[in-house]
């Protein structure tokens, strides 16, 4: 897995590619604590690439929700595959993120 980060303060792209698996989880749970959240009013998760997510990345994506909420910005998902759009939606985070299917 493949993790890569662009934007500025206000606007945090992160790029996901490969298998968020239980060590490609890691990897993502290291970049996010490595970024500040404090001035963010914006942040996209790009998953045009990711080719699978499992419940440890599923629960990444909920820690980058913990420390992105309490400063007021908004989360989206966007690029996400048929599969993991449905696992998302089963799992009820369109509740909490924006989440858009890829092309």
């Amino acid at each position: 897995m493949k993790v890569q980060i662009s934007g500025d303060k206000k606007k945090i792209h992160i790029h996901i590619s490969g298998s968020i698996n239980q060590t490609g989880a890691e990897e993502l749970k290291n970049k996010i604590n490595q970024l500040d959240f404090r001035q963010a009013h914006e942040v996209t998760i790009d998953c045009a690439k990711v080719t699978y997510i499992g419940s440890a990345g599923v629960g990444k994506l909920l820690l980058l929700y913990k420390n992105v909420e309490k400063d007021d910005a908004s989360i989206r998902i966007i690029n996400v595959s048929p599969d993991i759009y449905s696992l998302l939606m089963d799992m009820k985070l369109d509740e909490i993120f924006t989440i858009e299917k890829g092309q």
